[in-house]
């Protein structure tokens, strides 16, 4: 599992903007084969969805907020040795 500063620059990789670039292409596509009336090709959806699935699992890197004073309140309260002997 890779680690908070290798999954933040995950987001600033080239495979990520490829990933904005293959959805905005077929929104693109969509836009122009839904005017002239022909259907979309089964490897443009392909690619649609592998790049939403990568996209997707990316945004759970993005870790969860948290709130300063809970934390705080939960040092002062020495949760944390609770923690620390759970590993031993």
């Amino acid at each position: 599992m890779p680690g908070f500063l290798t999954r933040r620059e995950a987001w600033t990789t080239p495979e990520v903007s490829h990933d904005f670039i293959v959805l905005a292409d077929f929104v693109d596509q969509l836009a122009l084969k839904r005017s002239t009336g022909t259907s979309i090709d089964a490897e443009e959806v392909d690619q649609v969805q592998e790049a939403l699935e990568r996209l997707e699992v990316r945004q759970g890197w993005q870790g969860k907020p948290f709130s300063r004073k809970d934390v705080n309140a939960r040092l002062r309260s020495a949760e944390y040795l609770d923690l620390m002997h759970q590993q031993w």
